[in-house]
């Protein structure tokens, strides 16, 4: 009896690296036949050869009205604090903020302590290349109003003095938005902060900079011969994953206790869970887009990167809701099975950032509503797709997860055996979608500036060259059977109960290691890319909120997170998970194993 086909299988193409990357990537530049062949070999034409008869879904998030989540929820945007012991090495923004309350320490010291530390980052042996740009004398004149502030007891809340870092792709007045790359927004520095940052800054949070990112965000271990490659704290001979690998390994060395990423293939879940961090992807609309690149429009959402649960709620809070910059008027949506879609409208062909983003209008208010109700989960009932968990890589993830099923059953919720069809049609039609939205935005520059990308980047660009707008519509179609299928996940027709959250591990694997020459000219290992994202492009797909918590370590030290999606909008209830996870974490016997070998926290 043959065994049957894993629920999502694992692509397998040539793993090239140094010169035979190079001379594989000039052969498909200039060779069709090789690039359909490549193209073939990643399953990328499966999908025009599908017979659907499905309407498109461009924007998978349904309107605030369609979506039971939040609907009776009152809007808690107020932290709450934990109660018991704290067991964590990292400095939370609570911590900050008492310390320059109680006038033990002042921003500006902590500013200055910084800017040492990241010095030193550098000058580690491998330098930990977390940080691309730091302008000093702007930071430390933040530091200096809000020191100002608090002398004067009129800090603008428990963020004012934080520092905070933000991913290369979203726009910080006065730096250039560069995506990792040579040539993007070059000499060409934001003239306005993206609405996320401004929201942050508004509550008195202190912008260091910008972070490493894998070059226009393609891949996901933030390999990056240009800007250097951002170094795992846990053993800088791995990767911090990507593309948002220099957020997560800026909080992870205990240089801030948040940071910005992006996320549209698992972008800040991965490294989250690389690095040990909570990393929330919230669903797509929640955060606005304003002051981004719409490199891939339908999957990607900003969403923070943080040491604790508390960190990452605040910045959720903070950063999401409707974009009050946008002008209704005139503006008109679009609905196809309760879905809404506008088109990103750019500033300038020039600059190809977000001017306004009308998909963040239609929801409800972010809420930290029953965060703090952990001691009970039997209002919960947790899905597990059993035969997807299982397409784990090493079994020590696998040993971890059933200890978590077991603690979440411990504390009164049940666990739901799931089953979700046709996963490896949506992970091809993720990609197909995701590919081909990246390199229509990558053909608006001109050649000169695209030999300039580095060789996997070349080979990918080469590769998706090949999709058509049938594989494009095809893939649009799929997504309306997704968004249906987890639609019943969640809100069975049959009448039957349904689940409030999908349990996954956050990847199949824990943070490789480099290899040497890889630093150089980057390397194209696919395999080892779709091991990675096993489990994380439903909810990019779909829209999902989706949260990554580390929940133990492997034997070789290195940190392993859990995932949990939630229903449309329901941020709150994966938060509350979050915080049921660090309690677990905390008490349990790896908690001394949080801090990493390589440690830069000691701020206070």
């Amino acid at each position: 009896m043959s065994k049957p086909d894993p629920p999502v299988k694992r692509i397998e193409t040539p793993l090239t690296r140094g010169f035979a990357l190079i001379t594989l990537t000039i052969l498909a530049e200039w060779s069709s036949w090789l690039r359909n062949k490549l193209a073939t070999l990643s399953g990328f034409y499966i999908l025009r050869n599908m017979n659907l008869d499905d309407f498109p879904t461009t924007y998978p998030a349904p309107r605030a009205s369609d979506s039971a989540a939040n609907k009776d929820a009152q809007a808690v945007v107020n932290v709450p604090r934990r109660t018991g012991l704290k067991n964590s090495p990292y400095l939370s923004y609570r911590d900050f903020h008492e310390a320059y309350r109680s006038r033990k320490i002042t921003p500006l010291t902590i500013a200055e302590r910084l800017l040492s530390r990241l010095k030193d980052a550098q000058s580690h042996t491998p330098p930990l290349n977390h940080v691309n740009q730091c302008h000093h004398d702007d930071f430390l004149e933040q530091a200096r109003e809000s020191t100002r502030r608090y002398a004067e007891d009129r800090w603008l809340s428990e963020l004012d003095g934080v520092p905070v870092l933000v991913k290369d792709e979203v726009d910080v007045k006065g730096y250039e938005s560069r995506m990792g790359t040579r040539f993007m927004n070059k000499d060409n520095p934001a003239k306005e902060d993206a609405t996320t940052v401004s929201r942050l800054r508004a509550k008195g949070a202190l912008i260091v900079g910008k972070t490493v990112m894998n070059e226009v965000g393609w891949d996901v271990f933030s390999i990056n011969p240009i800007t250097g490659t951002p170094r795992n704290p846990f053993n800088p001979n791995h990767s911090c994953g990507g593309s948002s690998g220099g957020s997560a390994g800026a909080v992870a060395a205990g240089l801030v206790p948040i940071s910005i990423g992006s996320d549209s293939g698992g972008s800040v879940r991965i490294p989250s869970s690389f690095c040990g961090l909570y990393g929330l992807k919230p669903t797509l609309g929640r955060m606005p887009g304003k002051g981004t690149a719409a490199i891939g429009p339908t999957n990607c959402t900003q969403g923070p990167l943080a040491c604790s649960v508390d960190d990452l709620a605040i910045a959720y809070v903070t950063m999401g809701g409707p974009d009050e910059t946008v002008r209704r008027t005139g503006t008109s949506y679009r609905h196809h099975a309760h879905l809404s879609y506008q088109s990103p409208r750019f500033t300038s062909r020039f600059s190809r950032r977000l001017l306004q983003d009308l998909n963040s209008q239609n929801q409800p208010p972010p809420t930290l509503h029953d965060m703090s109700l952990t001691g009970s989960l039997a209002d919960l009932h947790i899905g597990i797709y059993r035969a997807w968990n299982a397409q784990i890589c090493d079994p020590v993830i696998g040993s971890h997860m059933k200890a978590l099923e077991q603690s979440l059953r411990a504390r009164g919720a049940t666990i739901v055996d799931i089953v979700i069809p046709d996963l490896e049609t949506t992970r091809l039609a993720h990609i197909t979608s995701l590919c081909s939205e990246a390199c229509a935005y990558l053909k608006t520059f001109p050649r000169r500036d695209l030999v300039q990308l580095t060789f996997p980047n070349r080979l990918t660009m080469a590769i998706s060259h090949t999709l058509t707008y049938m594989d494009y519509y095809r893939s649009l179609q799929i997504r309306t059977r997704t968004v249906a299928r987890v639609r019943e996940l969640f809100h069975p027709t049959n009448g039957a109960s349904g689940v409030d959250l999908v349990l996954t591990p956050a990847t199949a694997i824990t943070a490789p290691a480099f290899q040497p020459r890889d630093l150089v000219y980057g390397v194209s290992n696919l395999s080892l890319s779709s091991d990675a994202m096993r489990y994380v492009f439903l909810a990019n797909f779909a829209g999902l909120p989706a949260l990554s918590a580390p929940i133990g370590f492997d034997d070789k030290g290195l940190p392993i997170g859990a995932q949990f999606m939630a229903e449309w909008w329901d941020e709150a209830t994966l938060l509350r998970m979050a915080r049921v996870c660090e309690e677990l974490f905390e008490s349990g016997v790896e908690a001394e194993k949080r801090k990493p070998s390589v440690w830069l926290g000691d701020l206070l």
